[in-house]
Formats: structure tokens, C-alpha cells, sequence
């Protein structure tokens, strides 16, 4: 079930696609009742990007090249500051993003921590579907 915090969950031929001069990753947390009510701020490079509701996903628009993921959890809306990606507690995805092309990276709750990982596209996408475009977010390539 999605959350309030969502849209509308879209088919396969409703999700942006890629340029050839851009990298694609969705960015997408799987639902859970445990948790359902915190957003995960999700940083790329050290900039925060999104914060993901439960059930939702975000088309991240980049140039291609390394880009390391970064999460932290967001119990109070006000919560503000810089993820130093040198902290050990914190969790960390790199990904070498080539032009043209699409990832999926799924946050999910288990086991009493949030972990992300990248999938395949068969799998990212077919969860994806599942889930709904966050609402209030703006998707636009990177400049």
C-alpha cells in the first residue's frame, strides 16, 4: 500500500527515460508498516537530493561518473545539516554511471537498520511500478 506521501503509481511506459548525456537512477524504498512514517534523506555526493517516503521513488537525473549514495534518517522534518561520508555509521552505495543508462537503487528497512542496494533493472523495475513518485518532487536532469 502506498503512503500518502506518493502519487499515483505509474505503468512501465509512464517512467522518464534517459538522454543519451545523462545517467538515470531510481531511487525507490520498498513499503513496511515498520518505519512507514520516517523519510530517509538521501544524499548524492554529499548533496542532499530526496527524502524518501515509504512506498516511493525518485527519478535522479545525473551526469555520469561516480556518484556515492548516501542515507540518513529523518525523524524530525526540521532536521538539517551535512552527511559527512567519512562517519562509520553511515551507509554508503557507490555507483559508476555510464551516459545513457538506467539503475535501480532499493532502501529497504530490515532487521532494525535501513540498507540500500543496487538491483538489476528487472528487478528495480518491477518494484518501482509498485511504488509512487513522491510527492512535491520536481524532475528535472541536473544541470
Amino acid at each position: 500500500m502506498a503512503s500518502c506521501a506518493t502519487g499515483p503509481r505509474p505503468s512501465p511506459s509512464q517512467l522518464p527515460v534517459v538522454s543519451s548525456d545523462k545517467a538515470l537512477i531510481y531511487l525507490y524504498r520498498t513499503g513496511s508498516v515498520a518505519g512507514a512514517a520516517t523519510a530517509w534523506k538521501v544524499y548524492a555526493n554529499n548533496r542532499h537530493i530526496v527524502s524518501l517516503e515509504n512506498s516511493g521513488y525518485y527519478p535522479y537525473f545525473t551526469e555520469p561518473g561516480r556518484i556515492t549514495f548516501a542515507k540518513k534518517m529523518q525523524v524530525n522534518p526540521l532536521n538539517v545539516g551535512v552527511v559527512s561520508l567519512t562517519d562509520p555509521k553511515l551507509n554508503v552505495l557507490t555507483l559508476d554511471a555510464a551516459a545513457g543508462e538506467t539503475y535501480y537503487v532499493r532502501f529497504k528497512l530490515g532487521l532494525g537498520k535501513v540498507t540500500m542496494e543496487q538491483v538489476t533493472a528487472e528487478v528495480g523495475l518491477n518494484q518501482v511500478i509498485r511504488c509512487g513518485l513522491l510527492r512535491g518532487v520536481e524532475v528535472t536532469a541536473e544541470e
